[in-house]
Parts: structure tokens; C-alpha cells; sequence
């Protein structure tokens, strides 16, 4: 992967969803993080949690969903790999809410 493909991801088409926008967006500030330190590794990670983070709090809390319980799972994660466990605490707060809000905690007896 070149820094072409990862501009195209990180800003993408105006076609692709906003919510797999944002949890590829995700992966990458989460892949960025874990890389060795240089400045473009820093714009990446940057931008693409910027626009994660937009996107999960303009688009996402409205309906909660699948999408956004993942993405949210994924901003904990980013946060706890930067030391910063209040945000990461929230993070997981609206995710397993959002998994309660769509049954996603009920037994799976029901569906055998």
C-alpha cells in the first residue's frame, strides 16, 4: 500500500458509506499508531482518526447499528494504546449500550 492508496481511503469516494469510511479509517489510525514514528505516519494517523471521530458522532449515534458498535469498539481500542483510558471507558459505554439498544446482549437460545 502506497501513500495514493492510503489518501484514497482515508478521504474516499463520495459513494462509499460513511460508516465503513469511518471503520477503515479506524484500522489505519490503529495500524499508524503501532507503526514506527515519522511525520507521515503522524498526518495518517491524525487525519484518519479525525475523520472517524467526526463521523462517529455526526452520523452514527443517530441509528444505532452493527457499524457503529464496531467502530466505537475501535476508538477504545485507539485510545487505551494512547494512554488514554477516561476516553477509551466512554468509547466502550456507547458501544455496549448501542449493543444492548439492538439486542445484541440477548441470548442466542432464542435463535437455535
Amino acid at each position: 500500500m502506497n501513500d495514493r492508496d492510503l489518501e484514497a481511503i482515508l478521504y474516499g469516494d463520495a459513494a462509499e458509506e460513511s460508516h465503513t469510511a469511518a471503520i477503515s479509517n479506524m484500522i489505519i489510525a490503529i495500524g499508524a499508531q503501532a507503526a514506527p514514528s515519522s511525520l507521515f505516519q503522524a498526518r495518517v494517523e491524525q487525519n484518519a482518526l479525525a475523520s472517524a471521530q467526526a463521523t462517529a458522532f455526526a452520523d452514527l449515534l443517530q441509528n444505532p447499528s452493527l457499524a457503529m458498535v464496531q467502530l466505537f469498539l475501535l476508538l477504545a481500542f485507539y485510545m487505551l494504546q494512547a494512554c488514554q483510558r477516561n476516553a477509551a471507558f466512554m468509547y466502550i459505554g456507547v458501544a455496549s449500550r448501542a449493543a444492548y439498544t439492538l439486542g445484541l446482549s440477548e441470548s442466542q437460545e432464542q435463535y437455535v
